[in-house]
Parts: C-alpha cells; structure tokens; sequence
C-alpha cells in the first residue's frame, strides 16, 4: 500500500496527499498488524507520525503497539511524541514486554532513553544492575531529583552496592538535593561513609546547608580543610 511506503520512507508530501484524499489512516497491513503510524515511528520519522496523529492515527495501534518499536530502535522523539499523546509507558506486548524492559535489553547503555520513559512512570520490573544504576545516577540533573527518589525508594537503585553508594552521595550533593543528601549521609549503605565527610562538608558549603554542616560538625569533620574541587578552603558561616 503507498500510504505504508510514504510512512516507511518518511515522505510526509506523500503521506499528506493521501490523507487529503480520505484515505483511512487507520488501515492495517496485509497481515493486519500494522498502521502506517506504527510504520513511521518504527523507522523515526516524527514528523510523519505527528501528521498521523493529527489525523486520528491511534496510539495503541491494537496488538502492535508503536511504543515498542519506537523503543526497540530507540528513536526518541518518537518515544515522547507517544508519551505525550498519553501511551501507556506500563504497556505489554504479545511476549510480555514492557517499554523498559525492551529499553534495557536494547540499549541498556541509552541512559536518555531510560530517563525519558522515567519520566513518563514506567516502572522497572526489577531493580537496575550496577553498571546501569551508576550510569543513571551520573547522568541525571537536578530536574530528576523526584524521579531517582522514586527509584531508591522503590529499591530500584540498591544503595548497598559501594559503586552505586558513591554515585547517589555525588548525585545527591551536585543536583543540590538537601533532603537526599541528609537520608544518604544518615544511612548505612556503605560502610567507609566518613571517608565522603570532607566533600559532602564542601557541597554544604557551597549549597549554603547549614543544617549539614552542622551535623558535620558534631561528628568531627575539619570542616576548614581544602577540597580536590576547589583551592577554596571549605568553611563553616
């Protein structure tokens, strides 16, 4: 069919004239699994999938759910394209899969991509392995402080993991999160936690948490020595 083609190819011209011509956007193939739209975001053509959706292309496209291609070829303007026209993140398909469970077997070292279906509440069926929840932890800013709270809280990032400890502490300290800060230096995740004494004493300083700082203080930390970050000396106002 010509309308697959245009999908395919990314010819939205093509596409355009097709839909002008009342052709439904709805039709599947000969195997009638799949819509031009799921065509088009198999193969990353954005624009193309949007004009689709306009035109009353569906998001769930029946049994084969264009989420999973998008994902499984990680184009991810496809994958938020569909997120924000409301598809399900916590979808299955036919073998049981969800977008994230293809997202790590795919592209387990695409943090983007990961991030971007945390964002929009997929779950993970399990908690990451070291290497991704590290990479994770490295990779998020500030504007995920919610969403990597989430996932120590769901026990999808394991603390007691040294690697995955340091990358919290880091994360925690840098994205400015002073509540997350305060749990990770009261835990007991790792056991060598005053050996971060001196970095979290110039995270505090320079985020101005005096309550931190404070609690530094009470457990000893030369709160005035100087830092691998910085030839300032960290001090306590």
């Amino acid at each position: 069919m010509e309308l697959f083609h245009f999908a395919r190819t990314g010819d939205i011209s093509g596409v355009m004239r097709l839909i002008e011509q009342r052709l439904d956007v709805t039709a599947t193939n000969r195997w009638n699994l799949q819509t031009a739209f799921y065509i088009a975001c198999e193969n990353g053509h954005t624009a193309v999938a949007q004009y689709l959706l306009d035109n009353g292309a569906d998001v769930r496209c029946g049994r084969t759910k264009p989420l999973f291609a998008a994902v499984r070829y990680g184009h991810h303007d496809c994958v938020k394209l569909l997120l924000d026209y409301r598809a399900d993140a916590n979808c299955y398909n036919f073998w049981g899969e969800t977008p994230m469970s293809v997202a790590l077997q795919e592209h387990p070292n695409d943090i983007s991509l990961i991030l971007l279906l945390l964002q929009y509440d997929a779950v993970p069926s399990e908690a990451f392995g070291v290497d991704i929840a590290v990479n994770l932890l490295k990779h998020a800013t500030a504007e995920h402080v919610i969403l990597i709270r989430r996932l120590i809280d769901g026990n999808f990032v394991n603390l007691t993991s040294e690697n995955t400890f340091l990358a919290a502490f880091d994360f925690a300290f840098q994205s400015g999160s002073v509540e997350m800060a305060e749990e990770i230096l009261s835990g007991d995740g790792y056991s060598q936690i005053e050996q971060l004494y001196p970095k979290a004493a110039y995270y505090s300083a320079k985020n101005n948490w005096a309550n931190i700082l404070s609690k530094l203080i009470e457990k000893g930390v030369d709160v005035n020595t100087r830092t691998k970050r910085s030839d300032s000396t960290v001090r306590c106002l």
